[in-house]
């Protein structure tokens, strides 16, 4: 039991790396979302203006 009260900073550098790593892939997945969104969009408006 005296090995779990000392206090091992390893799970919690891997935790928040964890955490770090999908706060990145997620910021990336939805630029990269928003881009699309956004070629759709310019790609609507040139039809439209194009005839």
């Amino acid at each position: 039991m005296s090995e779990i009260v000392t206090a091992n900073p390893l799970p919690y550098l891997v935790g928040g790396f964890g955490a770090f790593w999908l706060l990145i892939l997620g910021y990336l997945y939805s630029l990269r979302q928003r881009r699309a969104a956004l070629d759709r969009e310019l790609t609507l408006l040139d039809e439209d203006i194009s005839g």
